[in-house]
């Protein structure tokens, strides 16, 4: 059903019965011959893709995708990591500091399509295991041993299934207080443009070792010869290197990139409840316990997860305090996420990499964890019979007991006593024989989270003419406060290796018949306008819940340092994020999430959002929101420049259309 080309192999496919070919087209690169092949004469637009994890417009190619990295693992991959450029083209100045100074980085080169649970895998399985890698030049030039250490990336997002290039461009990052996002380690990048021009571009006196990183004639001697006629044209210039660093794939397809990565590191996380009334007025100070807890090192890593629907009879909402601190060197979570690729290392042909038995094919490291709203979107909905059958247990013992005999569950979502919950007796006793019958006829086993949740609002909501709306409201609030505290252990701390814990996805869960939608606003954490989007999520969600609506999700907030990126989405100094996500197919979620969307895109609200997920902000007001630091009239004269002013254009799309990236 598309078109497909393997190396330099063309192969077209038609419809038989009307003869044309079917859209859209799909390409499947191995080389850079490949991309210059395809990017020389485009029949029309080109998007470039990888893991297929972006929810924005800007991952839908008007016409033809390239794929880095087929998501179904059936098609070859352009993810290599490369030699011929280092050490085969590295400067001497590069070397001279490389081989003179301590081993506190390692430039590693990488072709696009390389995911990142395969990437953290070789560097810690260390890439001296390869003879021709600038860790063994080092060695056997001077004998040198520290670089054939085991290393790692600095910082990484919660999803090791996406492509390392597919995660910088779009503004990925991580919660490390103190670090850049993941585009801020990448020191050089290999970019093929419309028209099939390519470029080696470098960060200038900036970045890591702030040296050229190839000896120019060495480099044009490598890939002008295997270019197909077009010579490379290497720039060093901070303006482009930071304009195409991300870019929403408006550029270009990127073809490979260097990395600067790091020595490899344990980490130490743990868990704690809380509610957000307290944490909020924690958050802008970094001298309070949030930030600093006694006995302790230094946070590395802060994360604040919300529960939007309330307890406390609508007064407060959980959230679950996520800390993360390096750690000793520790082989813990090894065997689990990566495995033994064996003697001598097992090779995956379709990537032509390390095959490691465990990256992407094992569950996530710790059994209690909070996992993200992709894991729960992908969960079969069975363990949910065993939350609402202990939920309606407790509330048995509650009616029975004409309200003495009071639960956890309950104490926590409603005020007790009086004529509070006693008044709602009658109302639980009619909501229970409902909540007895779905558990007995509905099939848990073989549906999702979502379903099993929309299934169980339906009862509770015919329900409540009979019983009245506080009484199911009061329900739903009980069973996803149960939910939310099920994934979570209060107190709860693992230590493992630093990707175990860092990439927390459930690679054997792959029962995802739901979709996630979600969004991601950034803010400068130095400012209150982090605080008040959330108030006005969980005043909204109050609201809906009133009319019998309710989102499944939760916000997560994180915090890290600003990028170097021109339209990056991590734009101050201190830079914090709400990531709002819910599952779709319970009613209510849509609602929120529309809101959300709608507050985020305010510009009195102040925030940007992330070019890889839900974006529904315009022209208009990317152009103010850059307006005062100019960032968008730099951006687009990089864009003039690869793109013969505007001339070569077929990797705008629909979307970059939208948000005004384009020559103007």
């Amino acid at each position: 059903m598309v078109n497909v080309k393997h190396n330099v192999e063309w192969r077209r496919k038609h419809d038989p019965a009307e003869g044309h070919r079917i859209a859209p087209t799909v390409w499947y690169p191995t080389s850079l011959r490949d991309l210059i092949e395809i990017c020389s004469n485009p029949p029309g637009g080109l998007t470039a893709d990888g893991s297929h994890y972006a929810l924005s417009g800007a991952a839908i190619s008007d016409d033809a995708f390239i794929e880095t990295n087929d998501p179904s693992n059936q098609e070859p991959a352009m993810a290599r990591t490369l030699h011929e450029v280092l050490p085969g083209c590295i400067s001497q100045s590069l070397l001279g500091r490389l081989e003179n100074e301590p081993a506190t980085h390692y430039p590693i080169h990488v072709e696009a399509g390389k995911r990142i649970y395969q990437l953290y895998s070789e560097l810690d399985y260390g890439v001296g295991h390869h003879p021709d890698s600038l860790a063994r030049y080092i060695e056997d030039r001077t004998g040198r041993r520290d670089y054939l250490q085991p290393w790692a990336l600095p910082t990484m997002g919660s999803a090791g299934e996406q492509t390392i290039v597919g995660a910088f461009s779009t503004g990925t990052h991580g919660g490390d207080i103190d670090l850049q996002p993941i585009a801020d380690a990448v020191e050089a990048i290999h970019l093929v443009t419309d028209g099939g021009r390519h470029y080696w571009i470098e960060r200038l006196d900036r970045g890591t070792w702030a040296v050229p990183l190839v000896d120019d004639a060495s480099l044009r001697g490598i890939y002008n010869e295997a270019s197909v006629g077009r010579d490379i044209e290497i720039i060093r210039d901070n303006s482009v290197f930071n304009s195409v660093l991300v870019a929403a794939g408006a550029l270009g397809v990127i073809y490979s990139v260097v990395l600067a990565v790091v020595p490899q590191f344990g980490l130490r996380q743990r868990t704690d409840l809380d509610h957000w009334e307290n944490v909020k007025a924690k958050i802008q100070n970094r001298n309070t316990d949030l930030w600093r807890m006694a006995g302790r090192p230094s946070t590395h890593y802060l994360g604040v997860i919300v529960c939007l629907s309330p307890i406390a009879n609508g007064s407060a909402n959980r959230v679950a305090i996520q800390r993360r601190w390096v750690a000793a060197d520790t082989q813990s979570g090894v065997a689990e996420r990566r495995g033994d690729p064996g003697t001598p290392p097992a090779i995956d042909p379709r990537t032509n990499s390390y095959l490691f038995p465990n990256a992407g094919q094992s569950h996530a490291f710790g059994l209690h964890r909070y996992p993200s709203m992709i894991e729960v979107a992908c969960s079969a909905g069975g363990f949910l019979e065993g939350v609402i059958s202990g939920l309606a247990d407790e509330i048995e013992r509650y009616v029975e007991s004409h309200g003495e005999v009071v639960g956890a569950a309950i104490l926590a979502v409603g005020a007790v006593g009086g004529g509070g919950l006693l008044a709602l007796l009658p109302q639980f006793a009619l909501l229970l024989v409902a909540i007895r019958a779905f558990l007995d006829e509905f099939d848990f086993e073989d549906t999702t989270v979502a379903e099993v949740m929309e299934a169980f609002r339906k009862v509770l909501m015919g329900a409540s003419e009979e019983t009245g709306l506080p009484a199911p409201t009061f329900i739903w609030r009980l069973v996803t406060d149960l939910f939310f505290g099920s994934m979570l252990t209060d107190g709860e701390e693992i230590e493992a290796v630093s990707y175990a814990i860092m990439d927390t996805h459930d690679y054997l869960d792959r029962n995802c018949f739901v979709d996630v939608d979600s969004l991601e606003v950034f803010f400068n954490s130095e400012e209150s306008r982090l605080l008040a989007y959330i108030d006005a999520l969980i005043a909204f969600e109050r609201n809906q819940q009133a009319e019998g609506r309710s989102f499944f999700g939760v916000v997560g907030i994180r915090f890290m340092r600003g990028t170097d990126a021109t339209v990056g989405p991590q734009r101050w100094s201190y830079t914090a994020s709400a990531e709002v996500a819910g599952l779709h197919g319970v009613r209510g979620t849509r609602e929120l999430m529309d809101y959300a969307s709608r507050l985020a895109c305010d510009l009195g609200v102040g925030g940007f959002l992330h070019w890889g997920q839900r974006n529904e902000t315009t022209a208009d007001w990317l152009a103010r929101t850059l307006q005062a630091s100019g960032d968008l009239g730099l951006w687009r004269t990089q864009l003039r420049r690869l793109t013969d002013d505007g001339r070569l254009n077929h990797f705008g799309n629909a979307q970059t259309r939208a948000w005004g990236l384009e020559v103007r």
